[in-house]
């Protein structure tokens, strides 16, 4: 009997507050932050919005060539989707691009969303 040769391995310490949590039997929870399947109330982990966490947090559910690429970025579906942006999210359609922050693109094709907080359907801007 000898002595391993391989290093140790480090272990990562658990946050203080979860960052997501899938309460019930089967739920799912598929990225992002602070995020809670089943009952109870969202904590809410200011880490979610800290910036030194880069990408972390992003999120990409199904789909093809898809792409989240900023902190707390999602993308849901469709084809080729990016989402650059803090906080942005495209769901479905293809070759959509949410750059701005807090900006959110719901389908259509080729759609380009930079502008703070605005939010779009198709070719429909919405803005607050």
């Amino acid at each position: 009997m000898g002595r391993s040769s391989a290093a140790p391995t480090t272990r990562r310490v658990a946050p203080t507050r979860p960052f997501n949590t899938a309460a019930g039997t089967y739920g799912v929870i598929t990225g992002g932050c602070s995020n809670l399947v089943g009952g109870g109330s969202v904590n809410f982990n200011d880490d979610c919005n800290d910036t030194n966490f880069g990408v972390d947090f992003a999120s990409v559910t199904g789909g093809d060539g898809n792409q989240a690429n900023a902190l707390d970025g999602s993308v849901t579906g469709g084809e080729e989707n990016t989402a650059t942006g803090t906080e942005s999210a495209v769901s479905g359609g293809a070759l959509n691009v949410a750059s701005g922050g807090l900006t959110a693109i719901l389908g259509g094709v080729a759609e380009k969303l930079s502008t703070f907080e605005d939010s779009q359907a198709g070719s429909t801007v919405f803005t607050p």
